[in-house]
């Protein structure tokens, strides 16, 4: 797959989105695994469509505030990676977890409650395009938190409430703000649906009929 294709996409790609996500890969590159380098650390195409499809999907100020969460991290030495997969392993590993927690930023009871918040009106949202679209969605994580250790591996809400708690709280603000807005109805259908277009699919449906074969 051309990678020059995928950032082209429709041709409607912001052009704030390609320096997002190059910053992000970059502290991607040097998040260590408690197993070893991870294969999806060697997939740049993969990360680049997963971080695309959700960025297209923001309002722009919102855009700017993360882009701006990530340059302060940067000049500060923090990799807001490292600490978004810290912070999953309190579902994924709470064993491991209870090593690490010290070592992670400490998350204000405000900045918890507006990730549960964002959290819970997305899985719902998953879970509604869950029914209609089962072969999209059941090639991606399970929906739920508790669904982790059982299924060996991340869910949807483990993994978005994770990296909610890397945003400053100006950047969950205006998350916030966005989720209790109609542009972000459909927020989680418009990002599956530029995802499957991005790997080549017409549409949701296209894709979903073509899965079950």
């Amino acid at each position: 797959m051309d990678i020059e294709k995928i950032i082209n996409f429709d041709g409607k790609l912001a052009p704030d989105i390609p320096g997002i996500i190059v910053r992000e890969w970059q502290m991607f590159q040097k998040v260590n695994n408690e197993g070893g380098r991870a294969y999806c650390q060697d997939d740049l195409i993969t990360f680049y469509i997963m971080r695309a499809a959700q960025f297209r999907n923001w309002p722009e100020a919102l855009r700017d505030s993360y882009f701006a969460d990530l340059g302060a991290a940067s000049k500060e030495g923090k990799n807001l990676l490292a600490f978004k997969y810290g912070y999953m392993m309190e579902y994924t590993s709470p064993e491991a977890f209870e090593n690490i927690k010290a070592q992670l930023p400490a998350v204000t009871t405000e900045r918890q409650e507006k990730a549960d918040r964002i959290t819970a009106a997305q899985v719902a949202q998953f879970l509604e395009l869950s029914e209609i679209y089962p072969n999209v969605t059941g090639r991606a994580r399970k929906a739920r938190s508790e669904q982790d250790r059982a299924f060996g591996g991340t869910s949807f809400e483990t993994y978005l409430r994770g990296e909610l708690k890397t945003y400053s709280g100006d950047t969950l603000e205006l998350y916030s703000r966005f989720m209790e807005s109609p542009g972000a109805e459909n927020l989680i259908y418009n990002i599956y649906n530029d995802t499957v277009r991005m790997y080549g699919y017409s549409s949701m449906e296209d894709a979903e009929k073509k899965l079950n074969r």
